[in-house]
């Protein structure tokens, strides 16, 4: 059996604008089998049964004054919002649809959609101010995630709400952004199409970790400080023996900005977080990875992130404040701020606890708001920053670093060169191409040959990155009933006993919890730390252990389990148990 290895979180700042490159890879893809819709790809979704009906005259193409919008897009479409026909579909809820869209030069497409559900069972709205914390009653939207008909690589996510829609269709000729022209009146019936390879801007975001990589390397320097080295291990398959499952769970944290942008409604804000998070959660399901938002805290007054115009900084307040005391899997900090803050975010967070000397944990950044076109709806640009962020927070680098097992023999190869090289010298000058969700190809325009093409996701290394990272990160292992949660802690004898070579421990967590489980010999001298402060959701767990790993003799060793509550000192557990190595 091969030992889990858990990484330190590492530190990425990212500021980015967004468009990606192909990428080649002999490395197969396995998915993981999981249990619902919402872990199904778009098009899995869309093979699982028939579209209850067709739905047409949702939009109409009008003619209509842009004012602006010749300067950031070649070309884009006016269309106009039927409520009529949106009310219908929102109370509607079906679980199947075929939905007409009219994209442009009077091309209508028919969207193959399934209902989906990207919130969790506990989901819960809150807001915060200076006088407290309080929960809100939110009335979700009806999310759908599906593809183009006919068209089996393309992606496409859709969000109704009673009075609102968000759309985001991708295939070979871009990804078209359908919403809302943001003006004074909020229920506007104004809508248009554009297709961000049409843009002629590019996003203001930019790159900070450029020259910063050993100092910013946390698996480096826990390395060294360990005389370790696990320099490749961060790509291909996992290690553990025991696939992940359970979902990874949003916790989104908005800033006082976005309050206001949003009209200081918290249900708009709440709208369009999880209209987005619809958009990213597609593309992590195509990725066999399920998420969820647990979460939404958004500020109605003052933030403490507003004084400070740095990310990292902000980056280190955030983990500060929350700890690990935030209700969910990662927390993700989101600001409409217009300083082009970009994003930051610690690498290989996946179920590490906070560290309160670096302030480093399950924590990201993403400034979202683009202040050049906030009048139009390009929504594949947050889209791609918080799958971006969300990235790295599951394991991997830009693809532009070099840093990766390119060819045969080569594990410090870069996957594009749409940036300059990071990390290493594995290319001498940037040029464009079409690239992927972790690239920085985005610094080019689609007519320079650059672009962002969804439908490649996060290609095939970084995607076999974050599955390993989500596989072997144990607080993912199971989804439980609440019949078959745990009521105490517990560590079980491991079975068999005795053993050789290999036996399995099994522990039990009441509550979310640090969880720390080593192996000593009989004269207590510590064999191995098999999980560091991981944190795990209440349930129970099981682990294998290889002793031919460690050359072991015939003979008595113990195996101890410390764990405590996640926010709660006070609350912990110890118990240790004696097994027998018979060769």
């Amino acid at each position: 059996m091969k030992k889990l290895i858990y990484a330190l979180p590492i530190i990425a700042i990212i500021i980015i604008t967004l468009s990606f490159l192909p990428e080649k890879s002999n490395t197969e893809i396995k998915d993981v089998n999981f249990v619902n819709f919402e872990n199904k790809t778009a098009l899995d979704l869309n093979s699982v049964t028939s579209p209850s009906g067709k739905v047409s005259g949702l939009f109409t193409v009008v003619e209509r004054d842009a004012p602006g919008i010749s300067n950031i897009a070649r070309k884009h479409t006016s269309i106009e919002l039927n409520k009529s026909q949106l009310r219908n579909l929102y109370n509607t809820k079906s679980e199947t649809l075929n939905l007409e869209i009219p994209l442009e030069n009077n091309r209508n497409i028919e969207l193959s959609l399934m209902k989906v559900n990207i919130l969790d069972p506990q989901f819960r709205l809150t807001s915060q101010s200076q006088s407290g914390k309080q929960t809100v009653p939110y009335t979700p939207g009806v999310y759908y995630r599906g593809v183009v008909k006919g068209n089996s690589i393309s992606l496409v996510s859709i969000s109704v709400f009673e009075n609102e829609f968000y759309g985001l269709v991708s295939d070979e000729s871009g990804n078209y952004n359908i919403g809302k022209v943001q003006r004074d009146n909020i229920n506007s019936n104004e809508y248009v199409v554009i297709n961000d390879f049409d843009l002629t801007i590019l996003s203001g975001f930019k790159c900070g970790v450029d020259g910063k990589e050993n100092k910013l390397d946390l698996i480096k320097y826990k390395d060294l400080k360990n005389n370790q080295n696990h320099s490749n291990h961060s790509h291909g398959e996992t290690d553990n023996n025991t696939a992940a499952v359970a979902p990874v769970r949003s916790y989104f944290e908005c800033d006082y900005r976005m309050y206001l942008d949003f009209a200081s409604n918290l249900s708009t804000v709440a709208n369009y977080v999880t209209a987005m998070y619809n958009s990213v959660a597609t593309i992590y399901n195509n990725e066999s990875i399920p998420v969820t938002i647990s979460e939404i805290l958004t500020w109605t007054g003052n933030d403490p992130y507003s004084g400070f115009n740095d990310s990292y900084e902000i980056l280190q307040l955030f983990g500060q404040r929350n700890q690990d005391n935030f209700f969910g899997s990662l927390a993700h900090l989101l600001s409409t701020r217009q300083n082009n803050l970009g994003g930051i975010a610690w690498i290989n967070a996946l179920c590490q606890s906070y560290n309160s000397t670096e302030h480093f944990g399950r924590f990201a950044f993403s400034n979202i708001y683009p202040s050049t076109i906030s009048t139009y709806p390009i929504y594949s640009w947050p889209v791609n920053v918080v799958a971006h962020e969300m990235g790295h927070n599951f394991g991997s680098y830009h693809t532009h670093a070099c840093r990766w097992p390119t060819r045969p023999g080569v594990t410090n190869g870069a996957i594009d060169s749409c940036y300059n090289a990071e990390g290493g010298f594995c290319f001498s000058n940037p040029r464009p191409a079409r690239g992927t969700i972790m690239s920085y190809c985005h610094l080019w325009t689609v007519a320079q040959g650059g672009g962002v093409d969804f439908t490649k996701g996060f290609g095939p290394l970084p995607g076999d990155t974050i599955r390993k990272w989500y596989s072997a990160s144990g607080c993912f292992n199971q989804i439980l009933n609440s019949s078959e949660r745990p009521s105490v802690f517990a560590l079980t004898q491991n079975f068999p006993n005795p053993f050789n070579p290999v036996t399995n421990f099994k522990f039990s967590l009441p509550v979310s919890s640090i969880v720390t489980l080593k192996v000593y010999d009989i004269s207590g001298r510590e064999i191995t730390t098999l999980l560091s402060n991981q944190i795990f959701n209440e349930g129970t767990f099981s682990y294998q252990f290889s002793a031919a790993e460690f050359n072991l003799s015939s003979g008595v060793y113990f195996y101890r389990l410390d764990a405590v509550k996640v926010g709660d000192n006070s609350v912990n557990h110890r118990e240790i148990r004696k097994m027998i190595l018979l060769k």
